[in-house]
């Protein structure tokens, strides 16, 4: 795990967002659950998995209870995912791979609540060090990768999300045409068909695109392994 320690600069009373990339590489057996991100012992804020209910939990205290936002855990058990979790003094919002799946509405504006004596963690639960003797609780701790962990002072929008989550998502094919059609990211190379041929590009360099004739010109490559089937981009000047 990681110790954020206790400073009031991670600890947003107003608004907050939260967010992680995560690779859950073992799915609990005896423990309670995996957190990501947490500062709760009756206060604070924390995501996580959670065995009991099998799903993927934002928890915001706020008003002397917390606002818990779930999601069915069976889409995020494997691979790389996004977690983000938003609270705007009233609204409580959990994102999962830049979408909304859950928000718990607290009828009124209220700041969020913390305990000083509870430290901030990655990959572990917190624990009250003086009620129980230890200050992380041993049920929780994370096995498998985080990374990019943010933590914000405002609660950011349903877009601005949506841009964190895409702007790490790497492209799964990338042709630069330096000289050749080769894929500069795998092995999906292309093959440039007919008359195909290398020209300048739009900053003039040499062999840095190619020209088309419009009659049989292409260039073909193998299928791309990849299962977005649903959601994708392409670009191309």
């Amino acid at each position: 795990h990681i110790d954020l320690s206790n400073s009031n600069i991670i600890r947003p009373t107003a608004a907050l967002t939260i967010s992680a990339w995560f690779n859950l590489e073992n799915v609990p057996g005896a423990i309670a659950g995996r957190q990501i991100l947490s500062c709760t012992e009756n206060a604070g804020y924390q995501i996580a998995y959670d065995k009991a209910l099998n799903a993927f939990v934002l928890y915001v205290r706020r008003n002397g209870s917390y606002a818990i936002v779930q999601t069915p855990a069976a889409p995020y058990l494997t691979g790389w995912h996004f977690m983000a979790g938003t609270f705007d003094g009233r609204f409580t919002r959990l994102y999962m791979d830049g979408v909304l799946v859950g928000t718990d509405d607290a009828s009124a504006t209220f700041s969020v609540q913390y305990f000083s004596g509870v430290k901030t963690y990655i990959g572990a639960e917190a624990s009250d060090p003086i009620a129980t003797g230890v200050p992380i609780d041993l049920n929780y701790y994370w096995q498998g990768r985080i990374d990019e962990v943010k933590i914000y002072a405002t609660a950011l929008t349903a877009p601005q999300i949506l841009q964190e989550f895409t702007i790490n998502v790497g492209p799964v094919a990338h042709y630069p045409f330096n000289g050749n059609a080769n894929d500069a990211i795998g092995t999906n190379n292309g093959t440039a068909n007919g008359g195909a041929a290398l020209t300048s590009d739009r900053f003039g360099n040499a062999n840095s695109a190619y020209n088309f004739d419009g009659v049989d010109d292409f260039i073909s490559t193998t299928n791309l392994a990849t299962s977005q089937i649903d959601n994708w981009s392409m670009t191309a000047w």
